[in-house]
């Protein structure tokens, strides 16, 4: 999962993460921009100028 997230970060691909919700897991697709690993965080590019901070523990799985 993290190894997917890097090649995102570094090569600028583009990956669908789906987190945890608990009612419904929901999915973001997106270019992984920064990786704060002291706060356990990934910063998903949506869109220009719209992006998510989000958690290493709230994903369930990266495509």
């Amino acid at each position: 999962m993290i190894g997917v997230s890097c090649a995102s970060f570094h090569e600028h691909r583009t990956i669908t993460v789906r987190l945890f919700d608990e009612y419904e897991d929901k999915e973001l697709t997106g270019i992984v921009v920064l990786i704060h690993t002291f706060r356990r965080e990934i910063k998903l590019s949506i869109d220009e100028g719209e992006w998510h901070w989000i958690k290493i523990d709230e994903i369930v799985s990266v495509g």
